[in-house]
């Protein structure tokens, strides 16, 4: 197993057999997938297993996210075989096979970015603004990542851009050096 498939800020890699791995694994996918594919946290929570193995997630009938994470999902899936977690249901799941609730995945946001040093809030929306900032770094049109997020207007992506990147444009700014000629 390598390294970054463990909970952020742990100095000790969990192994395939401990108690805490199942946890500790189940938390850094959760995370991901929201950053990966800028879904919501209620999407989150509603991905099914069988869209999993099928690899799409849905979000309505008019958008369709791949999850081609397969190699991820294929642990998790490995890990709830194991752990006699039931085979339906929701992808990520309490250890029983009952849903996540939303507290689960507020609270453990905050509790990672502590473990990362990170001092700025951290919330789980602020992951799909981090995806929507991302895709326009790697030089997706606006409309593309409107529709990536599921927005019906330009305008609502704007915002999230705006507020996502506004200390990149105050550090451009501080750095820029004018030359007097």
């Amino acid at each position: 197993m390598t390294s970054d498939v463990y909970e952020i800020g742990h100095e000790e890699e969990p192994t395939w057999a401990s108690d805490l791995y199942p946890v500790r694994f189940k938390a850094k996918l959760t995370v991901r997938v929201p950053v990966d594919k800028g879904v919501r946290l209620e999407e989150v929570r509603a991905i099914s297993v069988d869209a999993a193995k099928w690899g799409w997630i849905f979000r309505n009938s008019l958008n369709e996210i791949p999850l081609e994470d397969s190699e991820w999902i294929g642990r998790w899936l490995e890990l709830r075989r194991k752990r006699r977690i039931p085979s339906g249901g929701p992808l990520f799941c309490t250890l029983a096979g009952g849903p996540l609730d939303q507290s689960y995945i507020r609270h453990l946001l905050p509790r990672l970015a502590r473990r990362a040093g990170i001092e700025r809030r951290v919330h789980a929306h602020g992951l799909r603004h981090a995806f929507a900032v991302d895709m326009v770094r790697a030089g997706a049109p606006l409309y593309i990542v409107r529709d990536a997020l599921g927005h019906a207007s330009v305008a609502t992506t704007q915002v999230y851009l705006s507020r996502v990147g506004a200390h990149e444009a105050v550090d451009a700014m501080r750095n820029r050096h004018w030359s007097p000629e």
